[in-house]
This record gives C-alpha cells, structure tokens and sequence, in this order.
C-alpha cells in the first residue's frame, strides 16, 4: 500500500499590527493613545482629539479612545457630547468600571442626580472596593436627599481607605444634617488628623461647635481656616455667623464684607450682612442689602421676609408701605402656587373634635415658647388634637416640654415646602397656625400652598403676612383697635377677648427683689430690649426723663450691649441731648436666664421703645416686679404695651403721646411707695389677669378656632 502524503500545515500569517499617524511618523495604538493623554493633561486638547479621532479612525471599536473623547468634551464645557460619548463607550465595554464611573460624573455635572446614582452603583457593582466610586455615590446621594445612603457610602470608604480625608469631612456634613452632633465633630477632627491643612473641615467643625453653642472654639476653627486659605469665602462668612452670635457685631460685618468681596453675588451672605447692620442700628444700609437680593434675585423667600422685618424697625415705614411689600411677596411666592390648590377632604362637622397645627422654629428656650407653653398645657383634649410641626433641629429641655403637651410631634426643618405641606394635608389638620409670620425659620411657603381649610397668622410676628392662603390674623382691641388696621392685612382680624398673648415664666426665675432705689436713692431706669428699637425718636424721650431726674441713671442691655458701635452711637445720641457717658450703663449679655432675669434687681422702673415695642421683655419685667411706661403708637408693632399693660390694669403706665411718657415716668419715679406696693404685687396681679390666666386664655382661644371652622363649614 502506498503510504498517504501528509498535508503540509498553512502557517497562521500574524495580523499586522495598526499604527496610528502622529505627525510625519506612526505609532501603534497603545502609543498613540499614550501620547493623546499626554497632550490632553498638557492642555493641548485639539492634537488630543485629532490623535483619539485617527485611532477611531483605523480602529472604530476602539472604547478608550470613545472613553478620551467623552471627557475632552466635558473639559470643554460641552457635557450632553460628553455623555452621548461614554454612553457609546460603555456600549463597546459595559465591563469596564472607570467608564460608568465617567458616566457618573458627567451625569452629576449636568443635575442628573439618579442616572448618575446608577452609573456609579454599576462601576461599585464592577469593582466593589472603587473608593472614589462610593465616594461620589455618597454625595450623590446627599444632593438627592438621601441621606442615611450617603451616610453609609462614606463609611465604606473610610473602611476601605482610612486616610480619606474629604470622605470624613464628608461623613461629618452628613451627620451634622443628621443632628448626631457628636459623631459629626469625630468626623471632622479624623478629617483634621489626616490632613491639618484641611481648611474647609476647619471651617466645618466651626460651624458644628457654632451651632453647638461653643463660640469660642468655633471661632478659632474659623480663624485657623482663614490662616490655611486666606480666599475661603465661607469660613469668612462663618466666622461672621460666630461673630454675630457673640454680639460683636462691627466684626461680623467685616466678615461678610470680605466674604462677598471675594464672592459678589453669595446673596445668602448679603442677607447675613443685612441682619448684622440691623442688629448694629444701621438700618437703612440693613435695607439696602435686602433690597440689592430682591432685585438681583428675587426668588429669594428669606431676603423678602429680612426686608419685611427690618423696615418694622424704621420709624419712617408706612403701615401703606409695609402692606405693598407684604403684598409683593405674595406675588413673587404665593401666586404661582394658587392654580395648584386642591380642594380640602375635611369632614365638614361644625362641633366635632378638631385638628389644630402649630408650625414654629421657636419650640425651644426662645421667647415665643414663654406664649406658646401655656396655650399647649391647656388645650382642652376632647375638644382639639395638637400637632406640632417643629422646624428646627436644636433640642433642649424646652422642647422636650413641649413636645409633651403635643398629642403629635413632627421635626420638619429638613423637610421641603412641598413635602411637609403634603404632610400637613394628609394629616387631614383643620386650622393650621403660623407662629412666625416673616421671621427667622418661617415656613409661611407651606402656608402658601394651603394644605389646611382654616389657617391662621399669630404672635411672631407683628403684622400682615400678605398672604391669600393666610385666613385670619389673632390680635386683640388694644393692639389693633376696630375700623384702624383692617386695610392694611390680608387676613381677617379675629380680636381675642382682653390681651392677644397669655405668659408663662420660665421654671428658673429669680424671686422679686425690693427696689433698689431704697438702698441706692438714685432711680435705675432700664430697658432690655433689642438696641435696634432705640432709635432717634425713643431716644429723645429716654433723654427727657434723664434731664428731668438728674441724678437717675439708664441700664440697657441686649445682645448688641458688647458692640463699640452701637454704644458709641447711642452715648453720641444722648451726649447731644445733655446727657453724658456715665448715665447710661451697658450690661454684659448674660447666658443664663436666670442671670438675665436677676439683673431686674437693680431696676426701678422699665422704660419701653417705640414705635416697636417690646413684648417678652415687657413681660419678663412685669414678672420681676417692674413697672413698663409705653407709648400708644398707631399700628400693632406700637400697640404691644397698651395689650400688655391693658390687660393687667396698669394703665397708669401708658402714655398717648411723647410728653405724657415722660410725665407718667417722671411720676411713678417719684413715688417711691406706689413702686414698692407694684414690686410686692405685680406676680399676683399678671397671674389673676387675662396675660396670666393660661386656663381661661385658652379657652377664648378655643372658641375663636371654632367660631373659625363653623364660618368654613357653613361655606361648603
């Protein structure tokens, strides 16, 4: 047999490898490629791109080359390419961490927050120790809203990566939003240990302490941020936040004065700077401010309820010109917002049991909790369901307290406009009760969008809201007298019987002591009121009586008494007016109430401002025995003292006009008996009035809330 022939194998001929033209010579793809990047991070990003579209060219499927091009039109500010170019990328290599990961930062750039959340869960679900992965999901998470995730996603890249400094930093801002303070201050040190030169976690801590009440700390964290990076607009707008709180108002004003220097239009800073010139006594500049924000950004809520605010204080403000800008606000806030109310599910049964919301920044140790307590510790159960909708993170005892007294308790300070009003309907809440009207941690937005058939305007703040959606407005005949505020409100005023407020002191007061005239023989006059309220015409009056009483004295004392500025423009003020330096003293603000209230020792007799009057300082110096002169002004704001003083019968102390305040103080000054018999009665007197009787105030107030639903009922 003839053998076969064996075939001779074909030799596999090896693919030529693909060069690529780079210039007068070619490269291989790997090189090319190498050499775009290098051109890219040199900032040569034209030769970059000619380069990846020649390899595209000769190489069509190849992904890197897509992946390059997608990130050269990000840098060039053109993200929907860049998208569009990752997304072809990934659809080449789906399997390749970095390109989802790419993916996600483009997304994020763009305010895609979930699409970027699923780009970067699938680069984790890829490569699950991806460190910068987890860390940018975590702060994806955070601008979603999804705290407790984000949360969770530092901590994995702490675990993996423990010197993660900005992750820490990071886990810190995530948990202060939290209000778990003390793991939020760990954080932030980690971060600090890892890095000392962190400014932005310095500056983070300070705010932590800050609002943690340690003032000192947190202005040296503030300081040492400023020393690492001298340009760092927020730590100069912090340490002006610490500044202010510590009543050094000149120097929180040159902070926000550097911060917006570095960063014109932070309108949140503007606003700051606004409300320390307030606090400071420059009022119109304070104005300006505000007015700047509202012209340049009008959709800012806070800027409106600052200018609103602050123009009470000016002695020049109409009641016309107040309205017309409460007014404006509705337009701005309020009227885009009507087409979307809904109807109310309600049951309309006018006698039933009903659900009474009050919403307030203030449940805390704050002077609206004085008003409010009392009102909560007596509200009939079988007649009202209390909830409380509380927007503030702070908790004290205080808020512990009142949270007692509430059949339902809601913290809503991280909780959106539209939200928390979505709450309060399916709440189902009947009347619905503003506690703050245009002051700091309003949430008058929620009202705005009328969650609740019958909503109500009451004790912070002392004028119109403007709002449509805000239905009545709780005031009294004293402080606003029939048929002479009506027109200027857009709610309906429901006058309470005798007094608009009821007060409770706080659990640690001080007892009365005698008045110091008899040891002393020299009358203390005095007044605690905020020095924003001490303008020109108070002062005037103020110096009157001085002049009249030489030997007497003024003690004045607020947050603002430690501000060279403000004393030396009211010392300026009275030294024009004959009276000097010595006779008027400034008090050190105190930190403890009871210090507070204790200094009421050395005052004879209180002395109260127009045309804004003082309402929880009148009332803490009637408690301690010290009788209040005011001026019956013409509008709320400067009827607060004639409510007060009405409704304890001590009508001796109001004065109609200008000459009769200083005739009615120079009196009672001279009446060393009549002070000693008001000092020994006065406790007695509030407790039996209608501004003490907690029980009897609660029930007027009950039935005007019914009086208010029936009215609803019956329009059905």
């Amino acid at each position: 047999m003839r053998s076969l022939k064996k075939k001779k194998a074909k030799s596999k001929i090896a693919a030529k490898p693909k060069k690529i033209r780079v210039g007068p010579h070619e490269a291989p793809v790997e090189q090319a490629l190498l050499l775009a990047n290098n051109y890219r991070q040199a900032g040569q990003l034209p030769q970059a791109e000619r380069i990846y579209q020649e390899i595209l060219r000769k190489d069509p499927a190849n992904a890197q080359a897509y992946s390059m091009l997608g990130i050269l039109a990000g840098q060039a500010g053109d993200m929907e390419r860049a998208i569009l170019l990752t997304q072809k990328t990934i659809r080449l290599d789906p399997n390749t961490a970095n390109f989802h990961y790419n993916l996600g930062i483009m997304f994020k750039e763009r305010g895609r927050l979930a699409e970027a959340i699923a780009s970067y869960r699938k680069a984790i679900a890829l490569e699950p120790d991806f460190d910068n992965a987890l860390y940018n999901l975590g702060n994806a998470l955070q601008a979603n809203g999804q705290g407790d995730e984000a949360i969770a996603c530092q901590r994995q890249v702490v675990a993996i990566r423990p010197g993660h400094a900005e992750a820490y930093n990071n886990l810190g801002i995530l948990l202060k939003e939290a209000g778990r303070f003390e793991e939020a201050n760990s954080c932030y040190r980690q971060a600090i240990a890892i890095s000392p030169g962190f400014a932005e976690a310095h500056s983070n801590l300070g705010v932590l302490l800050q609002e943690m009440e340690q003032l000192d700390e947190a202005e040296a964290c503030q300081r040492r941020a400023l020393a690492l990076k001298p340009g760092l607009t927020d730590a100069h707008y912090n340490l002006g936040i610490v500044l202010k709180k510590k009543g050094q108002f000149d120097e929180a004003i040159a902070s926000y004065r550097k911060a917006l220097a570095l960063q014109p239009d932070a309108y949140e800073v503007l606003v700051s700077l606004g409300n320390a010139l307030n606090a400071a006594g420059q009022l119109n500049e304070a104005l300006a401010c505000f007015q700047r924000v509202i012209a340049e950004s009008p959709t800012d809520p806070l800027a409106w309820s600052n200018l609103l605010l602050t123009a009470q204080y000016a002695p020049v403000s109409s009641p016309s010109t107040l309205f017309q800008y409460a007014l404006r606000y509705a337009a701005q806030f309020e009227a885009p917002l009507q087409k979307s109310w809904e109807p109310h599910a309600n049951t309309a049964e006018p006698d039933r049991r009903l659900k009474i919301g009050y919403v307030s920044a203030d449940f805390r140790e704050h002077s609206v909790a004085c008003f409010i307590e009392p009102i909560l510790a007596h509200h009939r159960r079988e007649s009202v369901e209390i909830f409380c909708y509380y927007n503030n993170r702070q908790q004290d005892d205080c808020s512990r307290r009142l949270a007692g007294y509430a059949d339902h308790w809601t913290p809503c300070a991280d909780i959106s406009d539209e939200q928390l009003a979505r709450s309060i309907r399916a709440d189902q809440i009947d009347i619905l009760v503003d506690l703050a009207g245009h002051t700091n941690g309003n949430r008058l937005l929620v009202f705005a969008r009328k969650p609740a058939p019958v909503q109500v305007t009451w004790m912070g703040y002392p004028d119109t809201t403007g709002l449509a959606a805000m239905d009545y407005r709780l005031t009294d005949n004293h402080a606003d007298p029939v048929g002479k505020t009506e027109q200027w409100h857009s709610e309906t005023l429901c006058r309470l019987p005798n007094c608009f407020l009821c007060y409770a002191p706080q659990p640690d007061t001080p007892p009365v002591a005698a008045p110091p005239v008899t040891a002393t023989g020299r009358i203390t006059f005095a007044s605690f009121n905020n020095l924003t309220k001490v303008g020109e015409p108070t002062i005037s009056v103020w110096a009157a009586i001085l002049r009249e009483l030489p030997s007497s004295q003024l003690l004045l004392k607020s947050t603002q008494s430690s501000c060279e500025s403000v004393r030396n423009r009211l010392w300026l003020l009275f030294a024009r007016l004959g009276v000097g330096q010595e006779r008027i003293r400034f008090a050190d603000f105190t930190r403890s109430f009871h210090e507070h209230m204790g200094l009421y020792g050395s005052v004879d007799i209180g002395l109260d401002t127009f045309p804004y009057n003082g309402t929880t300082t009148t009332c803490e110096a009637l408690w301690m025995g010290v009788p209040v002169i005011t001026l019956a002004g013409s509008r709320h704001v400067g009827r607060v003292g004639v409510s007060l003083l009405s409704a304890i019968g001590l009508a001796e102390c109001i004065a109609a006009n200008e000459e009769e305040y200083v005739q009615r103080a120079v009196t009672l000054a001279a009446d060393q008996d009549r002070l000693a018999a008001l000092r020994a009665t006065m406790r007695a007197r509030m407790s039996a009035s209608p501004l003490g009787d907690a029980r009897s105030f609660t029930r007027g107030l009950e039935e005007a809330y019914r009086t208010m639903w029936q009215r609803w009922c019956s329009a059905r």
